[in-house]
């Protein structure tokens, strides 16, 4: 009699991510067999292999359990801080310890609204923070333990005729000047012409030559800095004109810059509410210093997006080239092969046309990320070489049901131990939604992270990811700093360690009275309340950790199989059994329809006083069931270790 061929589903990989839904039957076949219908708490590696997530150890309680915003400063490899502002404050934390609280103005005037939305940049000991309703505010560092805050004093700042400009003609009046060229040069007139506000106007001569006004001293009498060197001192009635109408771009009435960064030795600012097109550079090397009106190549900029419809500047970049997100499209700043940006040279082009929402892009494997308006895309903005372009790819269009209106970006860089780059986006719903990337190798996958409780905000410090999270604490609402460590297999966790065994623990009171999960010495222990932030472990152990647990979750896109070109989507199937292919791992579980099998990891030999060790290989599960979608789910609910590098399904 002849026999049966087995017909197996093999699943190698999951560099395909987590697939929403609708596009199940859109993606393309070899794509389908390296995807999953759920990657819950794991990430994805550049090997293909999923693996849970680290746990997330407790650091410290925001100011009066307020919603707080992280920000990494890092002014080398050693010296890295991570900043937690909440309204009127930040503290500033350096290896977990706190070093300082900064209160005073006008760190002291921030509203929680505005901390979410500032835009901030740093160049070496000095953070800069901008809102589009605050002066910008420059935070500076000199130790770990002195930190200060201050509105920026501008050395110039550009002026605009926001109503136009008016050119009076003095035919009367002669004009003396106390030099031809240079700063602080005094203008006389033989008549009343000046006033108080003629500071940031100008006196143009009609043969040559611009002041513009910086000090008023009475209605005869200005001092102002020579922009274009006069053809002589003494200036005839009807030789010169007097411009006024311009005010300062930026100010409390016309709104200040709404995002910045730092690109060829300038620092730039990108939009206003005022002038929400215009892109400013500062002079080169002077960082405060926007003073327009000179002729060098190394002095300020002022240029405005040449566009048809209002592309208001949302954040400005420094990638490949110089990057303008609008609310309208992407923009660019081309690089030049012999010489800098000079206002002479800029040139702003069109790049792509989707629009770009306040999110801050980052760099991730050669290419910029950024969320699409609308936080509901996500976009990878990327030169073409070829076709000497940019195009903006959607990397979420198959998991789209994972971005959720996207509130922060973040990007932990490819280490040596984790050769791929981890995008960590916000959801507004309070989940991260995970994107592993690496080019190379074809990796490009999405997961979502969840906790008992909301993500509110995430900041990578030295390859370091904090996260702000609320949770429920004992029927009380609490939000604590917590980082992801790998040492940690829980959340809201702490390690500790005794130098000899021991079951009497103490320092755990952010989780007082809550029933949480231990792990000791490789054991899974007994579960334990919190009193006072102590607790009686089940078992003596050397080192512990208590937290909050979760769950890593790994559900299959319904099995299938190739049979010569031909799908068996959409048919009944019976699952015979599933192996699972494991890498030093412990504790799964695999459910089927209804029915929910733990496959055995303690091996005959072992010791039965001794963990149970992880295990590489396959572990087999025999099912029992018909469906016309059968998926199968990998759960790991113990805090233990956990990587599947797939599966194989035999169906009939």
């Amino acid at each position: 009699m002849a026999r049966k061929t087995k017909l197996i589903a093999a699943q190698r990989s999951f560099v395909g991510g987590e697939i929403s839904p609708t596009s199940i039957m859109d993606i393309r076949r070899e794509r389908y067999a390296d995807s999953a219908k759920r990657l819950r708490n794991v990430y994805v590696s550049p090997e293909g292999y999923a693996f849970r997530r680290e746990g997330l150890e407790y650091v410290a309680t925001t100011t009066s359990n307020q919603e707080a915003r992280l920000i990494n400063f890092e002014f080398n490899n050693i010296q890295t801080y991570l900043l937690v502002f909440t309204a009127g404050e930040f503290k500033v934390y350096k290896d977990d310890v706190l070093q300082a609280t900064v209160s005073s103005s006008p760190v002291s005037t921030l509203t929680l609204a505005q901390i979410q939305e500032m835009d901030f940049t740093q160049s070496a000991d000095t953070l800069i923070l901008v809102h589009p309703d605050v002066a910008p505010i420059q935070i500076q560092r000199t130790s770990h333990t002195a930190w200060t805050a201050a509105y920026i004093t501008f050395e110039h700042i550009p002026v605009y005729a926001f109503n136009g400009v008016t050119v009076t003609e003095p035919v009367t009046n002669h004009l003396t000047l106390s030099s031809v060229s240079g700063r602080d040069v005094t203008a006389t007139s033989t008549h009343n012409i000046f006033d108080a506000n003629s500071v940031n106007q100008y006196i143009i001569g009609k043969k040559g030559g611009i002041l513009f006004i910086t000090q008023y001293v009475s209605a005869t009498q200005v001092i102002g800095d020579v922009h274009v060197d006069f053809p002589d001192t003494t200036i005839d009635a009807g030789e010169w004109e007097y411009e006024s109408g311009y005010e300062p771009a930026w100010s409390a009435s016309r709104g200040w810059p709404v995002s910045l960064t730092f690109y060829q030795s300038r620092l730039w600012f990108g939009g206003s509410k005022s002038r929400p097109q215009t892109l400013w550079g500062s002079k080169v090397s002077y960082f405060y210093n926007f003073d327009l009106n000179g002729s060098n190549a190394a002095d300020a900029i002022d240029v405005t997006l040449d566009s048809d419809e209002l592309n208001a500047i949302q954040r400005v970049y420094p990638g490949r080239t110089f990057q303008i997100f609008t609310t309208a499209g992407e923009y660019y700043i081309p690089n030049r092969d012999t010489e800098p940006i000079t206002p002479e040279n800029i040139s702003v082009l069109p790049a792509t046309g989707h629009g770009a929402s306040a999110v801050t892009p980052v760099s991730v494997d050669g290419a910029t990320i950024f969320v699409q308006n609308n936080g509901r895309v996500i976009r990878e903005f990327v030169y073409n070489d070829v076709e000497k372009s940019y195009n903006a790819a959607n990397v979420s269009i198959y998991s789209s049901h994972l971005i959720n209106a996207s509130r922060s970006l973040v990007v932990r860089k490819a280490t040596s131990t984790v050769p791929a780059d981890f995008v960590y986006l916000l959801n507004t719903d309070g989940t991260i939604a995970v994107f592993s990337a690496l080019r190379s190798v074809g990796l490009a996958a999405w997961s979502l992270f969840t906790t008992e409780g909301e993500f509110e905000d995430v900041t990578v410090v030295n390859e370091v990811v904090y996260v702000v999270v609320k949770r429920t604490i004992n029927g009380s609402t609490v939000r604590y700093i917590e980082k992801f460590n790998e040492a940690a297999y829980m959340d809201a966790s702490k390690l500790s360690t005794s130098g000899s065994p021991t079951d009497t623990w103490a320092g755990y009171d952010h989780l007082d009275g809550e029933t949480v999960a231990v792990r000791g010495d490789d054991y899974i222990l007994q579960n334990v309340t919190i009193a006072s932030g102590n607790f009686t472990s089940s078992e003596k152990v050397s080192a512990i950790e208590a937290g909050i647990n979760f769950s890593a979750i790994i559900e299959t896109l319904p099995i299938d199989v190739d049979l010569g070109g031909y799908s068996m989507a959409g048919q009944y199937r019976r699952l015979v059994s599933a192996q699972i292919r494991l890498h030093n791992s412990r504790n799964i579980s695999v459910k089927f329809l209804n029915n929910t099998y733990e496959p055995a990891f303690r091996q005959f030999g072992d010791l039965l006083d001794s963990p149970v060790q992880t295990f590489s290989g396959y572990k087999k599960v025999y099912l029992n069931g018909v469906d016309r979608e059968p998926t199968i789910t990998i759960t790991q609910t113990e805090p233990l270790e956990f990587i599947v590098l797939g599966t194989l399904v035999e169906v009939k």
